[in-house]
Formats: C-alpha cells, sequence, structure tokens
C-alpha cells in the first residue's frame, strides 16, 4: 500500500510539474532587460527622400538632390536628449540604395551629392554627436537596394517581358460599362473618357509603366454583373488583377455599396491585396499621383523593371 502511495504520488507530480513549469514567469535575457530599460528610441529617416516627399524612393535619384546645407547632427542629438529619448537609430541607407557614408560600393551616396562638395560623411557626424551627448546608436541599413544595377536583372530572369499575348489582350475588344455616359467626362490615354480625375492618374501611371489594362470589363460573379474601374495583367507574370477606386468615402451609402462589392469580390477569390488593389478618397483627402506610384512599385515593380528590361 505504501509503495502504491508513494507511486502515485510521484506520478501525479511528473504531471503537474510541466504545468508549474509552464506558469512560471518567463525572465528576459540580460540584452532584453538592457533593451526595456532604455524605455523611448529616437528613429530618424532623413535621406534623399526628404527632398523627393517620397516614403521611399526606387534608386533612380539623383544625388544631386541632397544638400542639407544647415545638416547639424550635434543639434538633432541634443533635442532627443533633451526630451529623454535613450538611444537613435539612423537609416543609413534604404531600399533605395543611397548612403549616407561615402561608400566605396556605389556611386550611390553623398560622395556625389553637392553636399560639402561630396565629402560629408552623415553617418560619422551622426555617430559622433550622439556619443557626445551619452546616446546609444543604432544604424539600420536595408539589404535591398533598388538602385543595383543586378537588381532589376535578377528580377527580370523570374519573370517573361511584356510578350505579343499581352499586347493582343491589351488591344482586342472587350464590353465596356455602357452606364451614365453622361458621367464619362475627363479624357484618359488613347482617348478614353474616364470618370474622375483620380481614375486619370490610375490610367495614366498605368500607361506610362506599359502595364496592360482594360477599362470597365464585365466581370460577372454570382449572377452579379460588375465592371471593375481596371483590369490588370501583370507585365512579367500575366496574372490578372482588379482595381477599384472607391472616390466617395464620405458617403455612407455609397461606403456601404463599396463594403458589399469587396465581399462578393471575396467571395470569388479576389482578394484585396493579393489580386484586388483598393483605393479611397473622401474630399478632404484625394488621391494622387505618389500613392498611385507607390502601389505600383508594390504590385508590380514596375518603376525599376521598366528602366532595366523595359
Amino acid at each position: 500500500m505504501k509503495n502504491y502511495i508513494i507511486g502515485l504520488l510521484s506520478g501525479l507530480l511528473l504531471c503537474v510539474a510541466p504545468v508549474i513549469a509552464q506558469n512560471r514567469l518567463a525572465e528576459p535575457s540580460r540584452v532584453q532587460l538592457e533593451w526595456q530599460r532604455m524605455e523611448t528610441t529616437a528613429f530618424v529617416h532623413f535621406s534623399v527622400n526628404t527632398y523627393t516627399d517620397m516614403e521611399w524612393g526606387y534608386g533612380n535619384e539623383s544625388p544631386q538632390l541632397f544638400n542639407p546645407e544647415k545638416l547639424d547632427c550635434r543639434q538633432w542629438a541634443r533635442t532627443c536628449k533633451e526630451a529623454g529619448l535613450q538611444g537613435v537609430i539612423l537609416t543609413a541607407k534604404h531600399h533605395d540604395g543611397f548612403c549616407l557614408w561615402p561608400s566605396a560600393y556605389t556611386e550611390h551616396s553623398v560622395k556625389n551629392s553637392p553636399w560639402k562638395n561630396g565629402q560629408g560623411d552623415l553617418v560619422r557626424e551622426f555617430v559622433d554627436a550622439c556619443r557626445e551627448y551619452g546616446l546609444k546608436v543604432g544604424l539600420y541599413l536595408s539589404p535591398w537596394d533598388c538602385n543595383h544595377p543586378e537588381y532589376g536583372k535578377l528580377l527580370a530572369k523570374n519573370f517573361r517581358p511584356l510578350d505579343k499575348e499581352l499586347e493582343r489582350w491589351q488591344e482586342e475588344p472587350y464590353e465596356k460599362c455602357t452606364k451614365h455616359p453622361e458621367n464619362l467626362l475627363v479624357q484618359g490615354t488613347h482617348g478614353k473618357m474616364l470618370r474622375s480625375k483620380s481614375e486619370a492618374i490610375i490610367d495614366r501611371m498605368l500607361y506610362q509603366n506599359k502595364i496592360p489594362f482594360h477599362y470597365e470589363e464585365k466581370l460577372v460573379l454570382d449572377g452579379i454583373i460588375l465592371y471593375p474601374d481596371f483590369v490588370i495583367r501583370h507585365p512579367f507574370t500575366g496574372q490578372y488583377f482588379y482595381w477599384e477606386h472607391f472616390g466617395m468615402m464620405d458617403n455612407p451609402d455609397y461606403c456601404n455599396h463599396a463594403c458589399d462589392k469587396i465581399k462578393l469580390y471575396c467571395r470569388h477569390g479576389i482578394i484585396p491585396s493579393v489580386n484586388l488593389i483598393l483605393t479611397y478618397e473622401t474630399k478632404q483627402c484625394p488621391l494622387n499621383a505618389d500613392k498611385v506610384e507607390m502601389i505600383l512599385q508594390e504590385y508590380f515593380g514596375c518603376s525599376k523593371w521598366d528602366a532595366v528590361v523595359g
């Protein structure tokens, strides 16, 4: 009996021990603890994009744009210190490839800018300033480099260029929307008439980037006839994309109709951020060319591919 009880208790302990271990609070490592104690860190993204007003560049920006004559990294560091920050991270090179130091491995850097006659080194000045004010230093270096000549070539190996099939598809006749022709007020490419200035921006930029598309081509889903604003073929894979621009999102009825339309697309495998491109605007926040350019870069990489293999 005694041995039975001892065996039973041992079994219970073996069963309970993992539960106790699982419920024990995790203990941070030394590095994690130091990071937590820092509390706040500044992130500085200052580059050629500062002068192009773009979130990120495409690698074709001229280094001549970069000329921060009044740049003072000590002022950055002093302000961060006075604000109670513990460290500062600088984007030394973003995806566009522009280097804030005179790199020996690319011409796309400050050494070819007018700033300090090409003799400046912003990374060096930044690091020195942070150390002077007792701030920890971090450098963000993107491995992506859109400016590198091999970038577009590597991508091109995995995709086929615009071929005769897509050219024929773009030119072939298709059933277009005939509803409300009185709203076709804005002229687009090839003389087509569009319904808004925002659609004209999309139309123009698709055309400029050699992306084949149809405007308001008939599409039937669940017996419901739709006319997507743009039906697009990927210029290298031929994959179909659909672009809907919702231009009156400050109108509740319009907004509800847009939601219903998106749900219908989703039921048929046309998914936002996968093969359904969605843009929105209100009277206060109209669509602009920068936003469209970012979308085209994200979905089709058109800017760099067009420059290399177009």
